[in-house]
């Protein structure tokens, strides 16, 4: 249990090695924004507005056919500490997989996972401490490796033509490996110790949804989730239980032309709940243009993030830009988009380029 204290202080001091972003580390993780290729490049504006995006339902409804969808991302990252360090970073991630389609009772079902907490990261530190009269030269890491997931249950319908509406059920699943080593700089005199375990996370959640055509050009859509409280165990025995965030968002999307879509959404997540949480506030713009078989998106936004050092929420602030091209006469298309985000925490700077990737697939 002496590992266990260490590694929760050097969360708290040390620097990271890798992986994930720093700002998620002393916490539960790194919520994920479970959107899908084409939603990032219009910076989140269209995830309410589509069917592939696995945070809302509603848009399950306008699914022609049954389709299938996988992802992933690359990311690089710089980090800038304010006292001068500095550190390279990357990773690469599935965060997103989805299979949907029409059923024989008027309405769509969809199920699949999505990343809900990143929780990979690897932490050192340098110390000493002072044995036998002599101060002694050791370095400690703590690692963790895994996520929880989302797997999700969706069902969509129309029951008027102009209203969709949706809902879904969430379980929340995954486990992670922690690790913590103590390396002495006089192995020859000190055993190097060190404790791995497997810590395994769960709970569950509902989410609503609903999506308006307001007028042939205008549509709006509005979002509700509710997660109740996140369960962990270790070595057969729950050790915490942490409540989770209620969260909601709305978007309205705009058709000035036939080639091109504007729209504009807000999400709020209540992260406070969470220990050493931040309630979360988002904002994104974006558009897309061209003709289905070769689209062009690009967006923006700016947004609070959950985790983070001092009192105050980190804040990120993206450009994204996407495209697509389809092949397989119109039946399967890739997806692309492209980010550059800039993130500010008490403490450090974030500068992240995030390659996604997506393959979509409609029999």
């Amino acid at each position: 249990m002496g590992l266990i204290v260490i590694g929760a202080l050097i969360i708290g001091a040390g620097r990271l090695a890798a992986q994930d972003s720093q700002l998620g580390v002393n916490s539960l993780g790194t919520p994920a924004r479970q959107e899908s290729v084409r939603a990032r490049g219009t910076g989140g504006a269209f995830t309410l507005f589509d069917a592939l995006s696995p945070l809302a339902e509603a848009a399950l409804a306008d699914l022609p056919r049954g389709v299938f969808a996988a992802q992933t991302q690359i990311t690089r990252r710089q980090v800038e500490f304010t006292d001068g360090e500095s550190y390279r970073l990357k990773d690469s991630r599935f965060p997103v997989l989805i299979a949907a389609g029409r059923t024989p009772w008027r309405f769509s079902a969809g199920t699949g996972f999505a990343t809900f907490l990143e929780r990979s990261y690897v932490v050192t530190q340098r110390d000493s401490a002072l044995l036998r009269g002599t101060y002694q030269l050791y370095s400690d890491e703590h690692k963790s490796d895994g996520n929880v997931a989302d797997l999700r249950l969706a069902v969509a319908g129309r029951p008027a033509a102009r209203v969709a509406i949706g809902g879904a059920l969430h379980l929340l699943t995954g486990s992670t490996q922690e690790e913590v080593r103590r390396h002495w700089d006089d192995s020859l005199t000190y055993r190097n110790t060190f404790e791995l375990q497997n810590v395994e996370y769960t709970g569950l959640g509902v989410s609503l949804s609903t999506l308006i055509t307001v007028t042939p050009r205008v549509r709006v859509a509005g979002w509700f989730r509710s997660d109740g409280t996140l369960h962990t165990k270790a070595r057969g025995e729950t050790v915490n239980a942490t409540p989770l965030p209620t969260q909601y968002g709305a978007a309205v999307e705009w058709r000035p032309r036939g080639i091109l879509r504007v729209a504009a959404s807000v999400r709020y997540a209540g992260w406070s709940v969470a220990p050493g949480g931040h309630d979360a506030l988002g904002l994104a713009v974006g558009a897309e243009a061209g003709s289905p078989t070769f689209p062009v998106r690009l967006g923006v936004r700016r947004d609070q993030l959950a985790f983070g050092p001092g009192p105050d929420a980190p804040t990120e602030f993206g450009v994204t830009a996407g495209l697509a091209r389809r092949f397989g006469q119109g039946r399967a298309r890739f997806e692309f988009a492209l980010e550059r985000l800039w993130r500010s925490a008490a403490g450090l700077d974030e500068r992240l380029w995030t390659l996604h990737i997506g393959l979509v697939v409609q029999p």
